[in-house]
């Protein structure tokens, strides 16, 4: 549809430069800040603590490249949100000395700073009637004021991913034309069970502008299902890697961060990726393609078994690229249906290679075993 020549331009996106990105969700400012990040990566969430403003632009870039950066105050970690005070602004502002949460919201979205998009500093939203009225509050606030770069941080525990919670998250924000981020803290939820992923599922599907923020796999099927972009707390997903399962071999260190294989979806701790991977073949990923650059060995890539004894800086990095490149291979597809079957397709796939490299390895290696998200939303779990 063509525009006239003379009409007005709409209103800039907010979103527009996380759009369709995944983003590294660092949970403590100082280690993620010293990883060098892959060109691929969309860009980063930092946290900071109570009256801490966050780490300068200069610090989080790597090869010219900067990311776009969002600021999640994270204070859902210390406190819980009420519906007196759905949010906490600590300090209050020295010119807002009635403490008017409406003119806080309006200062902070003034802020001065390099940050992208900036997370309202809300509580903990317990999945039950005090949550709900703190939502509500939270929604009345942020509709009243006029901004810019906020989005309204909604984190919730399992409770609300139910069909009865979903259904409240799509009716308390359907309508609020800022932006909103689903913060799904790995040590309160989990979405581990079909009903959880069904609700997250229609809460992007439905709600506009939304993002899944501090989740693992699963933001990639946030993403493919309408997501506006989503963050992977890459440091505590890689390290839940479950340990080798063989007795003694190899080595028992390096065993943490686990280790992205990208046919499989699945992080394997080192040992388990030394032993296991080999018959994968090497990574091509962006930082795996340098690192065989760099030693001219002939082939490109770099050996799964090598990576496995790599430090956590390479492993993070390696991981990163993974997660990015496959987000970028599935967001080609030309529709919402298309992405999400993409996805569907790649989950089901990474299932089966896990059979197939059981088969091939046989009694030789301990079998790997399908982590239950993937299999989830490979639709291969029972429903």
């Amino acid at each position: 549809m063509l525009s006239s020549p003379t009409a007005s331009p709409g209103p800039p996106d907010p979103l527009s430069p996380v759009r369709d990105r995944v983003l590294l969700h660092v949970r403590d400012t100082a280690p993620g800040l010293h990883l060098r990040m892959p060109t691929t990566v969309g860009g980063i969430v930092l946290p900071s603590g109570a009256g801490t403003a966050p780490p300068r632009n200069e610090r989080i870039t790597a090869s010219g490249h900067a990311y776009p950066m969002v600021h999640d105050p994270a204070r859902h970690r210390t406190r819980v949100a009420t519906g007196e005070e759905p949010f906490h602004f600590t300090p209050w502002s020295a010119y807002n000395g009635e403490h008017d949460p409406g003119r806080a919201l309006a200062e902070m979205d003034r802020w001065q700073s390099p940050m992208a998009l900036l997370l309202t500093p809300t509580g903990f939203l317990p999945g039950d009637a005090s949550g709900i009225r703190a939502l509500r509050e939270a929604v009345r606030l942020v509709d009243r004021v006029r901004t810019d770069r906020t989005v309204l941080a909604v984190p919730v525990d399992a409770a609300w991913l139910s069909d009865f919670g979903a259904q409240t998250l799509v009716a308390l924000l359907g309508p609020v034309r800022v932006p909103k981020a689903l913060v799904l803290d790995p040590e309160r939820v989990q979405v581990d069970t079909a009903e959880r992923l069904r609700a997250l599922r229609l809460v992007v599907s439905e709600v506009h502008d939304t993002a899944v923020l501090g989740a693992g796999l699963v933001g990639l099927d946030a993403l493919a299902h309408g997501a506006s972009f989503a963050s992977l707390d890459e440091a505590a997903t890689a390290s839940c890697a479950p340990p080798y399962p063989g007795d003694p071999f190899p080595p028992p260190a390096p065993t943490w961060p686990g280790i992205l294989n990208r046919t499989l979806l699945t992080y394997m701790a080192g040992p388990t990726a030394t032993a296991h991977l080999p018959a994968l073949g090497r990574c091509t990923c962006e930082p795996c393609l340098r690192w065989g650059e760099a030693r001219s060995l002939g082939e490109p890539g770099r050996p799964f078994e090598e990576l496995g004894q790599a430090g956590t800086g390479a492993v993070h990095g390696h991981n990163l690229a993974v997660w990015s490149e496959l987000w970028q291979e599935i967001a080609r597809e030309p529709s919402p249906r298309a992405r999400a079957a993409r996805w569907n397709a790649v989950c089901a796939a990474a299932v089966r290679a896990h059979a197939w490299h059981n088969d091939t390895a046989g009694a030789r290696l301990p079998p790997l075993v399908p982590p239950r998200g993937l299999a989830l939303m490979a639709g291969c779990a029972q429903r």
